[in-house]
């Protein structure tokens, strides 16, 4: 039988602009046994029809989107949007094959949106990351952007687009993953997460999460 490639088929979508609470596959919490989350809220927010994680001083926990599937060839679309009072703040996405840090850098006119994939190579356990900036997004100290990431373990790379225009291609990252030989590939983790890294005290920094769609081939 003969199958033609017409569209891609989504496995996992969720529009949280036309929701009311926090849906049940959201949850914060620690990756490990020990410790427990501290200074993370996550909440609906009605103003904005979104998911807002808010984060204040040294925050402790990830926020973590279950329900995606594990593929070896994915494409996993976030519908975000960030704010900070300090350029510092970061906020680190998890998702398919990629570790992407995001941050909103101060700008003229408008600030700059800064992505970087870190990922390790098989050969050399030393971390890598590569960066792009993007110039005058528009917006300041808060923005709501389109971030897309082409996950395929195996030629093992991540393509990240911003707003539809791709900006980086990456090796997969191999974070917390199993150590298999090259000639194993890798899926994906069937779960998206985020955490925030520089917010310092008297900061705040915010996570907005307005829609997730995963589509394999």
């Amino acid at each position: 039988v003969t199958n033609s490639v017409v569209d891609d088929l989504a496995v996992f979508s969720q529009d949280y602009t036309g929701m009311s609470a926090v849906p049940g596959n959201m949850c914060v919490a620690m990756d490990t046994m020990a410790g427990t989350t501290r200074n993370l809220t996550l909440s609906y927010s009605a103003s904005s029809h979104c998911v807002s994680l808010d984060a204040s001083a040294s925050p402790t926990g990830k926020l973590f989107v279950a329900g995606l599937s594990p593929s070896l060839l994915t494409t996993i679309t976030l519908d975000m949007g960030m704010s900070r009072t300090d350029e510092e703040a970061v906020v680190n996405a998890y998702v398919g094959g990629a570790w992407l840090s995001i941050r909103i850098l101060d700008g003229t006119p408008s600030d700059d949106l800064q992505i970087t994939s870190y990922y390790y190579t098989y050969s050399n356990p030393t971390r890598h990351s590569a960066t792009s900036v993007t110039e005058n997004m528009g917006f300041n100290n808060s923005g709501r952007f389109e971030i897309k990431v082409v996950s395929n373990t195996a030629d093992k790379t991540n393509q990240v687009y911003l707003n539809g225009v791709k900006k980086l291609t990456t090796p997969y990252t191999r974070f917390r993953a199993v150590n298999l030989i090259t000639a194993y590939d890798m899926f994906v983790n069937p779960f998206v997460y985020f955490d925030f890294a520089s917010v310092y005290s008297g900061q705040t920094a915010r996570l907005q999460l307005y829609s997730i769609e995963q589509t394999v081939p």
